[in-house]
């Protein structure tokens, strides 16, 4: 029910702690899929725009997250920081995005 207001604050905390929950088990199951720790997984800005988001927006996201001034993140660490954010499945797909850049040039540097 997004975009929706509750009568009462009970509600509105449990319609939260539901969305909370169901992005916590999407984060499992997607960190599952990709195959590669997501300790280990360093993502940047040009991830970002990979995955199709674009500059101005991969910006704003981390001037609002106090990121602007670093060149990389932890996937877990930035997937901390966006949990319950507006912008979740954005950061997945920059997460998935930095995977397969990862996997690309680790075949590459096994040829």
């Amino acid at each position: 029910m997004q975009g929706s207001y509750y009568k009462d604050k009970r509600t509105a905390v449990k319609v939260a702690i539901r969305a909370w929950n169901r992005q916590v088990k999407e984060l499992k199951a997607f960190s599952r899929g990709i195959g590669i720790s997501l300790d280990k997984i360093e993502v940047t800005k040009e991830d970002s725009i990979a995955a199709g988001n674009c500059k101005v927006g991969t910006e704003m996201f981390a001037m609002a997250k106090g990121l602007s001034n670093r060149d990389s993140i932890f996937a877990s660490e930035l997937l901390d920081i966006a949990i319950g954010d507006v912008n979740f499945g954005r950061v997945k797909a920059t997460i998935a995005a930095a995977a397969r850049r990862i996997s690309y040039e680790t075949s590459v540097m096994r040829v």
